[in-house]
């Protein structure tokens, strides 16, 4: 191909992935035909139409690829590296044997299973990954799309949680049910998987802008979105925007400048738990009740604590000219390690504890942490009953999986809670994909996340837009031990790892520099 073919080509490319990646942060989100009705299929449909009419204006870059790479002397091929794009490349591998080996091909191909997804929508995903790391570009256009298409979200779940049916969303939805259905993202665990993704970039920006319009408008949309994930109520949200500000704190201790805007942030977060109480004393009876870990740190004990921890990172950035603060950044690599140390024993108490709980005594204290039907919201029998089924599967199940969509026909009447109910997926992304891609999607599915999880964490210092890979994938990863993969946010994620890979994922695009 000649010189302008080739310009075309990369224009076409660059601006449809721009105009691709509009749509879905901005119009997918929000896009239903029945008000909360039948959003599996809306959000399934919506996808596959976007995704499919995307593929056919990038076939244009794919003919262009091959070509050059048919030019080639001995069409040559790459070494082998163990990179994210490798992952990828074998979690496209087990998305076509569990399809090919499932209990069902038709369900697990094109199945819409509640919150679950199909063979097809993953590996358009991937695709989307491969799309957006070779032609994605994030520039201040991307930037607004993102934040205008998630504080939709986060404005109609507000409205909802304070008893408001704005656009008479709600419609139909029985009043036990309420809480649960808050916004065109289904319920509050897919809510919680997608503000984890949305919220996390906007606070990295916050703390390393420059520009002081910027900060101001970084800092709303942080207090709607902390309003937001206190007022859905679920313990995966509250508990990982925690996590998330004490691991924002490590990165925060590089610089004074940085430290300070943290402060502002645990300022912001403060400021959200009052504007709660304010509506709670006035609107008490029209919002929603709270629950579990939102209920708890709403009272007052908890919010003095909050207010006594604010002040203390204030001592801590004004002590002599931040001579604490250097103090501090100085140990926070063994901070962060025995914080990471002490996570993992816990996680491994939990494991000897559940495996060894016939032999354990009542008095014990590891009988504390095994796991009932009851715990987490009666997650822990779903945990339970998925994590037996898998033991005990034959060594071809354990590698490919039983497919995807297909767990209820894999788990049979184990789906089945004693009360009667039904669960389409264990609540957990490790159980999740082990279950419908075997331990093949398992490696190559986290392999994905985690090897670009610990690029940026190794290049954190080069480029500040790393901090923003780092601290977003770490989140998600928290808050998918007791959440699912599911469509909802499955275009984010695949999307903004595109983007964490890519070149286009710059600090020349987003303009960050220390404040």
């Amino acid at each position: 191909m000649d010189k302008s073919t080739n310009k075309i080509i990369d224009w076409v490319s660059i601006n449809g992935t721009c105009l691709y990646i509009l749509i879905m942060l901005v119009i997918f989100p929000v896009f239903n035909t029945q008000k909360l009705f039948n959003l599996d299929n809306d959000k399934t449909n919506f996808f596959l139409v976007a995704t499919i009419t995307y593929a056919c204006i990038m076939l244009l870059a794919v003919v262009k690829t091959v070509l050059n790479w048919l030019k080639q002397d001995g069409l040559f091929l790459p070494p082998f590296k163990i990179t994210p794009a490798a992952f990828a490349l074998l979690l496209v591998l087990a998305v076509i044997l569990s399809t090919i080996f499932s209990l069902n091909i038709h369900k697990s191909l094109f199945g819409v299973v509640s919150r679950n997804i199909s063979s097809l929508c993953l590996l358009l995903g991937i695709m989307v990954f491969f799309a957006v790391r070779q032609y994605g570009v994030f520039h201040k256009i991307i930037l607004w799309g993102w934040m205008a298409g998630s504080a939709i979200i986060y404005i109609i779940g507000i409205f909802c949680a304070c008893g408001i049916n704005i656009f008479y969303i709600q419609d139909g939805i029985i009043p036990s049910e309420l809480a649960l259905f808050l916004t065109p993202l289904s319920n509050t665990n897919c809510n919680t998987c997608y503000v984890c993704l949305a919220l996390p970039p906007i606070i990295v920006l916050y703390m390393t802008c420059k520009d002081r319009f910027s900060q101001i408008l970084y800092g709303v949309y942080i207090y709607v979105a902390i309003l937001f994930i206190y007022l859905i109520k679920t313990d995966a949200a509250i508990l990982t925007i925690i996590f998330g500000m004490i691991l924002l704190g490590y990165f925060a201790l590089e610089s004074p400048d940085w430290a300070e805007r943290y402060v502002h942030i645990a300022g912001i977060y403060f400021g959200t738990k009052l504007t709660i109480k304010v509506l709670l004393f006035f609107f008490e009876k029209k919002m929603l009740p709270f629950k579990g870990a939102a209920l708890l740190l709403m009272k007052n004990e908890i919010l003095i604590l909050d207010l006594l921890c604010c002040l203390l990172l204030i001592v801590i950035l004004r002590w002599h000219s931040g001579l604490l603060r250097e103090k501090l950044a100085g140990i926070r690599k063994q901070l962060l390690f025995a914080t990471f140390a002490a996570g993992l024993l816990f996680i491994l108490c939990i494991l000897y504890a559940n495996i060894m709980s016939s032999r354990l005594t009542q008095d014990s204290v590891l009988q504390r942490l095994v796991l009932t039907d009851k715990t987490f919201n009666e997650r822990g029998y779903m945990w339970r009953v998925t994590g037996s089924a898998l033991a005990n599967a034959p060594l071809g199940r354990k590698l490919v999986g039983c497919g995807l969509n297909c767990q209820v026909n894999f788990l049979g009447k184990s789906t089945y809670f004693p009360n009667g109910k039904i669960f389409n997926d264990p609540h957990c992304e490790i159980l999740q994909i082990t279950l419908n891609m075997g331990l093949i999607g398992l490696i190559g599915y986290f392999g994905l996340l985690i090897s670009t999880l610990v690029n940026a964490l190794k290049n954190w210092r080069k480029s500040n837009s790393q901090i923003i890979v780092a601290f977003t994938l770490a989140l998600f990863l928290v808050q998918g031990l007791t959440n699912a993969c599911a469509i909802y946010h499955l275009p984010l994620l695949f999307i903004f790892l595109g983007f964490a890979n890519g070149k286009g994922f710059t600090t020349n695009n987003l303009k960050l520099k220390s404040a």
